[in-house]
């Protein structure tokens, strides 16, 4: 055996947004949220608002800078700590140290696939989903993907925008519930759901009823990566 770091056995790194809000379990920030051990990397400087609403040509590098180090602390594949991330995944993925799942919203394609159209997307913001976010993920917001945001007012949104240290989980938890009532009022007959925010994993129970179809997001993407990248005898 070769050594070469201190510390070993923590194959899923989880790139995080530059945040203080508070994290439930079952967030993508959570390590309990985790079966399988974890790494946890900030990358400075990137927060929600300004990889949503105001992107711009330093992300891309400060997103590698980040993913290397967690390639140097040993991580052999990697998600995103949020869906917007999806904006860099084709770049990563030709330039980046090591596999990036970076999206929920990688999901969808194969979801269309599997389970049919139309798939629904829970996203923390609708108008700002566009192309250029949703293309390297496989799709467009031309194809048949019911898209619904959260209220732009709804605490929810002001947490993770404004940067927030403390939040009611309840109230979050309504706010989501709300944005699935309004998706299912929509799309009476979707096949399945992607939450694309990494936040609303919490509250996916309370999703599911309202909306009682297979749910997916990140942190399942996550366990499912990491299970194939460390494979145990039967």
């Amino acid at each position: 055996m070769i050594g070469g770091q201190a510390f070993y056995g923590q194959p899923l790194g989880v790139l995080l947004l530059d945040a203080r809000y508070p994290r439930l379990p079952g967030d993508v920030g959570h390590a309990r949220t985790y079966e399988t051990p974890v790494q946890f990397e900030v990358v400075p400087g990137l927060t929600a608002d300004r990889l949503i609403h105001h992107f711009d040509d330093g992300i891309a590098p400060l997103v590698r800078e980040s993913l290397e180090r967690l390639a140097r602390r040993g991580a052999r594949v990697a998600v995103g700590g949020c869906g917007f991330f999806a904006r860099v995944h084709r770049e990563m993925r030709d330039e980046g140290p090591l596999p990036f799942l970076s999206s929920s919203l990688l999901q969808v394609p194969w979801l269309r696939m599997l389970y049919g159209d139309p798939v629904g997307v829970l996203t923390i913001d609708e108008a700002a989903l566009d192309d250029g976010y949703v293309r390297d993920a496989g799709w467009s917001r031309e194809d048949p993907v019911v898209v619904q945001g959260i209220d732009p007012s709804s605490m929810f949104a002001r947490v993770y925008f404004e940067n927030r240290d403390r939040f009611d989980p309840e109230e979050m938890q309504a706010d989501v519930v709300r944005a699935a009532e309004k998706l299912a009022g929509r799309a009476p007959h979707l096949s399945a759901l992607v939450l694309e925010c990494t936040n609303m994993a919490p509250f996916a129970h309370a999703v599911q009823e309202v909306l009682p179809v297979p749910i997916f997001d990140v942190q399942g993407l996550a366990q499912f990566a990491a299970q194939a990248m460390a494979r145990r005898p039967y």
